[in-house]
């Protein structure tokens, strides 16, 4: 069977084996449904029967509003080493609160989740419009909007700071992010004006309104309790997410995905604004948070707009090394890989790469005084020895703290980046982003597909690796992005790179994509060996000498059959700047 079919036929054998056996009504375990009672224990104590039942049971829902009140517990409903449940909606609308999850998955198998829409009460963000700016002193007044949190006030009845410094400029006639500055401004206070319900004065870091008007509307967090994730999955298997949809969520990722062994599959889900409303954004995080899994989920027929970050993020972190112990065998911090696994060590600073280097032996490790963060301790035995080293110094005071993966100062330490948990292979297909701050897809691993999606006014693929200020990978390399349709782009639609000495991509290709009004260079490599870019159109409606294709230092590729449009100029719609073996034929002019 190919793997295209094994994967249709994996997802209609989770539909049809998950929800086969008993049905477990919430009704029946006294859900009201009427959008006001608190029915959290009534849902809990139907999933708790579901789980004794086994295997092929169900929790069904009704098409009804539930409003799941604050408790104390982690999220609404949780599972945790079960198999073959299914939580089946049937259109139920969920009012979730901001300090709860709705969803826990962990070490499960065959779990199937459809048919929801989510909503939070309060919501974890506030708004409003800028009624005057001070450049000057750097600060605006902000009119929040009727119905909207005063953080001052929250923050008053909760004895704490509840507003979080980074916030959002938006268009002021658009549900989108203002362009021509930054695409977010940090806040470094907030006070009330006296006189006015609901009027706040805004201090902005570093005294700059850059781009700032009267008439603009500004979003920023309100962060009631923690950044867990609204669905998390994690160390679990065969996961199907199916035809739901996010219109607020609490203060965190509306989806993360982590140390999962199998594949998750999301389809027809919908993160976007709550209808006939006044919402500016949908969720002020990411869409789709993916680290450390030993394959990358697939995600297709999805309508994401409105975020303040990326859509779908997907990388790992690495395994910091401590201490080497000889014999090939190093004490490790920052998690643990799987034996069998395949890491590559790289040293930022020196530029030093390892490859194919195989985990033989995991031994678990007491947790070292003095170190902090991390996911945990271990010693491994590798294949091979892994030369100039760049140990974590445990005596040493990071700029960020501990095992944190982030820091300049981290540059010279050697980084293990796990190959088999990096999210490999992720398949991103037939979807529709609209406007939203950050990228449609940021992918930090080894293999994908990013395939017949649409990106409308927002921001489109990066593929890169990231250190210094953070550290996740490892390089990008066999990704295939073709028969996409890129509209009114606001960064490079198409744009992959490396940082770091020595780091390059592999076998990148950009084929058969149409891109239109984008922001060029539209198609944007660095530091690539290997691949191609071809049979792309690129059309601008105004005259530009900005290149369309621009590739720098990269090796071994092929760029052929592109057409751009006749604004272009023809000496410079293909930039190539020191590159090797970089050529092609049949690139066009219409």
């Amino acid at each position: 069977m190919s793997f295209w079919a094994s994967v249709i036929v994996a997802g209609l054998c989770l539909v049809a084996s998950a929800g086969s056996g008993r049905p477990f009504h919430v009704a029946d375990f006294g859900a009201v449904g009427d959008g006001v009672t608190d029915d959290g224990p009534a849902v809990r104590k139907a999933v708790e029967a579901a789980v004794a039942a086994g295997y092929g049971s169900s929790v069904v829902f009704d098409e009804k509003s539930y409003r799941l009140d604050r408790f104390r517990g982690g999220a609404q409903i949780n599972l945790d080493g079960v198999s073959g449940i299914a939580l089946e909606g049937n259109g139920a609308q969920i009012i979730n609160n901001p300090y709860n999850a709705f969803l826990n998955i962990s070490s499960c198998s065959r779990i199937m989740m459809r048919d929801f829409s989510f909503d939070c009460a309060p919501l974890a963000y506030t708004q409003g419009t800028i009624t005057r700016v001070d450049h000057r002193e750097g600060s605006f007044l902000l009119q929040l909007h009727d119905g909207y949190d005063n953080p001052l006030q929250v923050g008053e009845k909760m004895r704490r700071k509840i507003w979080d410094e980074i916030g959002f400029l938006i268009h002021p006639d658009e549900r989108k992010l203002k362009r021509g500055g930054p695409d977010h401004f940090t806040i470094v206070n907030i006070t009330e004006e006296s006189g006015e319900a609901g009027l706040l004065r805004i201090q902005l870091r570093g005294r700059t309104c850059q781009n700032i008007e009267v008439g603009d509307r500004f979003v920023f967090a309100l962060n009631y309790a923690g950044g867990a994730a609204s669905i998390s999955v994690s160390s679990s298997s065969d996961i199907l997410l199916e035809n739901y949809a996010f219109h607020g969520t609490k203060y965190g990722m509306t989806h993360s995905f982590g140390g999962n062994k199998g594949r998750v599959y999301v389809k027809g889900a919908k993160i976007t604004f709550k209808p006939d409303s006044d919402r500016l954004i949908s969720t002020i995080k990411d869409g789709f948070h993916c680290k450390h899994n030993a394959v990358g989920p697939i995600i297709e027929g999805c309508h994401i707009e409105g975020m303040m970050d990326d859509s779908i993020n997907v990388s790992v972190c690495p395994y910091w090394v401590i201490e080497d112990l000889g014999s090939k065998r190093y004490l490790i911090g920052g998690g643990a890989p799987a034996e069998g696994d395949v890491l590559m060590a790289y040293t930022p600073k020196s530029g030093t790469i390892v490859n194919d280097l195989k985990v033989r032996s995991v031994e678990p490790h007491p947790h070292i005084k003095g170190i902090v963060g991390g996911r945990g301790f271990s010693v491994i035995t590798l294949n091979k020895p892994i030369p100039e080293l760049g140990l974590f110094d445990r005596n040493r005071t990071y700029s960020k703290p501990g095992l944190f993966p982030g820091g300049q100062d981290k540059m010279v330490l050697t980084g293990l980046y796990n190959m088999d948990q990096c999210g490999k292979d992720y398949i991103v297909r037939n979807n529709y982003f609209g406007p939203q701050r950050r990228f449609s897809l940021l992918a930090r691993c080894n293999g994908g597909l990013f395939e017949g999606n649409t990106v409308e006014g927002g921001a489109g693929v990066q593929l890169n690796n990231e250190v210094g200020s953070f550290y996740e990978g490892p390089f990008p390399g066999d990704t295939i992005i073709r028969n996409n349709i890129m509209r009114n782009v606001n960064r490079h639609s198409f744009r992959v790179y490396t940082n770091g000495r020595g780091a390059f991509a592999e076998d990148i290709t950009i084929e058969n994509n149409t891109i239109t009004d984008g922001e060029g260079p539209e198609i944007m490599l660095e530091n690539i060996v290997g691949g191609a870019v071809r049979d792309n159109t690129i059309r601008r409606a105004t005259a530009s000498d900005v290149p369309a294709i621009q590739i720098g230092e990269s090796k071994d590729m092929r760029v052929d059959g592109n057409t751009f449009s006749s604004s272009m100029k023809r000496d410079s719609a293909i930039q190539l700047t020191k590159c090797e073996s970089v050529s092609g034929s049949r690139n066009k002019f219409e």
